[in-house]
């Protein structure tokens, strides 16, 4: 498994996945140099099918920063997926 995995939304707008040595992953969104949300969840808490890995991203980001959808605004959807991508990085190796 790898260590990390970072997605370019936007030139500005990135997400980071972290392998944590206890079997959790960190996720985070970052706009510039700003943190717009952080959050942790066990390996085996993630969604075992596709359509079901968003929806379980996107409900961390927003318990982690509320205001989360009303910043991100259009990009949300896209900066989900790449979440999704970050992680499945990891996942894979």
């Amino acid at each position: 498994m790898a260590n990390n995995s970072q997605v370019r939304t936007t030139p500005l707008l990135r997400q980071f996945a972290v392998a944590l040595s206890d079997g959790m992953i960190e996720i985070t969104t970052k706009l510039g140099p700003q943190t717009l949300s952080r959050a942790t969840f066990a390996t085996v808490e993630y969604p075992p099918h596709k359509e079901d890995r968003e929806p379980f991203l996107q409900a961390l980001a927003i318990k982690a920063n509320p205001q989360f959808s009303m910043i991100l605004k259009d990009q949300m959807t896209l900066c989900i997926a790449d979440q999704a991508q970050a992680v499945e990085n990891i996942l894979a190796h």
